[in-house]
């Protein structure tokens, strides 16, 4: 009877470590994302694209994987609330997903913020505008 209890309990922790995780939906895709430092030097050290519109500056090099990749840099020194860095880098990723860039890393510094979002998400739209004419 030991025996029997044994191997049930073995298996039901089987079934637990064998589970998959669901991906959430929503979420930012680690294939989209700069996730090493070399990655953000290379942006840093030779843009190709450098826009900016106040409070927002774009930069962006070629890459060869088919796909944008994205960067965000809020500076505590600048938005100081983590509230507040926070919702702009979910305003700026939410302004990648739904913008095409071609094949591009590209990194978004964002210089000052203020309560009302709107200089931000204007500035972004700006910058989507000019996108295209920069290629």
């Amino acid at each position: 009877m030991l025996d029997a209890l044994r191997v049930e309990k073995d298996s039901q922790s089987r079934r637990h470590t064998t589970r998959q995780v669901s991906v959430h939906p929503r979420r930012f895709p680690v294939q989209r994302r700069l996730n090493l430092a070399e990655d953000y030097n290379l942006v840093f050290k030779k843009p190709v694209i450098n826009l900016f519109v106040k409070p927002v500056r774009v930069l962006a090099v070629p890459n060869n994987r088919g796909h944008p990749r994205l960067g965000i840099k809020v500076p505590k020194r600048r938005v100081r609330l983590a509230v507040h860095r926070n919702g702009v880098k979910r305003i700026v990723r939410e302004w990648f997903r739904y913008s095409s860039f071609g094949s591009y890393d590209i990194v978004v510094l964002v210089h000052s913020y203020s309560k009302s979002s709107n200089n931000l998400v204007e500035s972004l739209a700006v910058i989507r505008q000019q996108w295209p004419q920069v290629l």
